[in-house]
């Protein structure tokens, strides 16, 4: 049943803070209200009751009161609970960024129904300047050896292994069983991959394996010791591993020639117009990565020019999703497995500055979005959809109208938010230009093994 809260009906309001991202409502609804809606749910049952010697909705209402008052009167107030706790904060002008709770419920037939409520808001804050904010934009430079790197890498992909007896050299691709030993040279149990493979290119292990492995042969053993990645400094250690060699092919890459250049893009019928191609390629995606650097450099200077708490249930119930993702529990209502409750509580404790971050930058975000308005319109939406559309070669109604479109409509609304925002962000810096190179700019480094 839904009951109608009058529109004049003035609700007795109580509000106090308990902490700046945090109130309290105690919420009085008067008893003339209540005794309203309790005769209105008599009502309700009366014309549905069904009672031994009477008529369908003709039971006398005394009869279906002395039977049923105390449930008539629990639905009512439960009901009224769920009217008046929206109707309270919509009252009170309050926003609750996580779900609130309900304590403290007092009803008697003839009294008022009083109840409170806790709910956390949004933080108060100023906005910082972001003018007095600086950046770094790398600029990053495509070399030759960078376009080449890139070819060979779409070589190897085409490349062709051959098994062979010779001894093994940089061109080689080993298959090999990987042993984790302990520090008086036996096997630990549970430590150990099969069928790994390697090429000697790239070489994961490093030049000490490769200086003990080239120019050996199929069933070769080598002991090796090397670090192993772990989830913090103090945990790094040093294992040894004893590797078998099963297996050595030899890689034959594809000449890079125009042939080879046809082949990979129709567009690109030369060598030299592959090379161009790439080198487009890399510079998009290099210049792509130098951009969500520098916003990541924004965000983390504006989040320390401002202080303001987060809500701890909002970060309880953002912990829970992350830490339940983790371990590949999606549904928060699903119960924990016994053995997981201890698993869930360290993956919290890990992942719990990184939350505190997310949702700084949430209201963070917001506020500079909703003072600068700076939210994506619907304008903004439909030419992304008519620029989906000379993409796809479909109409922009069609892309608009599909299930997909729908489903995504939110993440693209917030997509197109965010680009809005961080070019605002970026007129207002101080970005300073500097020049790198790819790999710099990529922060590459020495591949490692990682046991598990």
């Amino acid at each position: 049943m839904l009951f109608q809260i009058p529109q004049e009906f003035d609700l007795q309001i109580e509000k106090s803070e308990i902490s700046p991202v945090e109130l309290e409502l105690r919420v009085e609804i008067p008893a003339e209200e209540m005794a309203k809606r309790v005769e209105e749910m008599l009502s309700e049952v009366a014309s549905k009751a069904v009672v031994p010697g009477f008529r369908r909705g003709h039971v006398p209402r005394k009869i279906i009161w002395q039977r049923l008052s105390e449930a008539i009167t629990a639905d009512a107030v439960e009901k009224s609970l769920q009217d008046y706790y929206k109707a309270a904060l919509k009252e009170a002008g309050i926003e609750p960024v996580s779900p609130g709770t309900m304590d403290d419920v007092g009803y008697k037939s003839g009294q008022p129904l009083v109840f409170k409520v806790t709910v956390e808001k949004a933080p108060d804050f100023e906005l910082p300047n972001v003018s007095d904010v600086s950046v770094e934009l790398e600029e990053p430079r495509i070399s030759e050896e960078d376009v080449l790197e890139a070819i060979d890498h779409l070589r190897e992909n085409q490349a062709i292994l051959t098994p062979t007896d010779e001894p093994i050299g940089e061109d080689s691709v080993l298959t090999v069983d990987l042993q984790e030993l302990d520090p008086s040279g036996v096997a630990i149990i549970g430590r150990a991959q099969r069928d790994i493979q390697i090429d000697m290119r790239r070489n994961p292990l490093g030049k000490d394996f490769a200086g003990r492995v080239i120019g050996a042969k199929e069933g070769a053993h080598v002991r090796l010791t090397l670090s192993t990645d772990a989830r913090s400094e103090k945990d790094k250690s040093a294992s040894t591993l004893d590797i078998e060699v099963k297996s050595v092919r030899r890689k034959e890459l594809p000449p890079f020639d125009d042939d080879f250049a046809a082949s990979m893009n129709p567009n690109t019928p030369t060598a030299q117009a592959l090379k161009d191609d790439m080198r487009r390629s890399l510079s998009a995606r290099a210049h792509a990565l130098a951009r969500r650097k520098m916003h990541n450099q924004l965000i983390e200077r504006l989040l320390r020019m401002v202080d303001f708490p987060v809500p701890p249930r909002m970060l309880d119930e953002h912990l829970e999703r992350i830490a339940r993702a983790a371990l590949g529990e999606e549904k928060d209502g699903d119960s924990v497995k016994p053995e997981q409750v201890e698993q869930l509580k360290q993956l919290k404790e890990e992942y719990r500055a990184m939350a505190i971050r997310s949702i700084r930058w949430h209201f963070l975000r917001q506020k500079f979005v909703t003072v600068h308005g700076l939210e994506a319109s619907d304008e903004d939406l439909q030419c992304e959809f008519e620029a989906l559309a000379q993409t796809t070669g479909k109409l922009p109604s069609e892309i608009e109208s599909s299930k997909s479109a729908k489903e995504r409509r939110h993440d693209l609304h917030e997509a197109l938010t965010d680009r809005k925002l961080f070019a605002f962000l970026e007129r207002h810096a101080k970005v300073i230009p500097v020049p790198v190179d790819l790999a710099t700019l990529e922060g590459r480094g020495p591949q490692r093994i990682v046991m598990p």
